[in-house]
């Protein structure tokens, strides 16, 4: 069991922190908005699950909005070429 933040114990941390010196659990990180500061004192601990999900939510996002983009281009010439004729 690891110290983390608040005086607590968990075994499911998913990083650390080095300005308060603690472990943290998904929960505990989210709620400080670590992420969202992009917190230079956060140290990940890459073996933790959250992080595989986070990158594979984040790939998943990054090829919908390719496919997206690809399909609005594609939409946008047809238009165009239905307009001009």
């Amino acid at each position: 069991m690891k110290q983390t933040l608040y005086c607590g114990e968990s075994n499911n941390c998913c990083a650390y922190c080095k300005l308060h010196k603690c472990h943290m659990t998904v929960k505990q990180m989210k709620k400080k908005e670590c992420l969202k500061k992009q917190c230079w004192h956060l140290e990940k601990n890459l073996s933790h699950q959250f992080w595989h999900q986070r990158d594979t939510v984040k790939s998943k996002k990054k090829a919908r909005k390719e496919m997206l983009n690809a399909y609005v281009a594609q939409f946008t010439i047809t238009t165009t070429l239905t307009k001009s004729t």
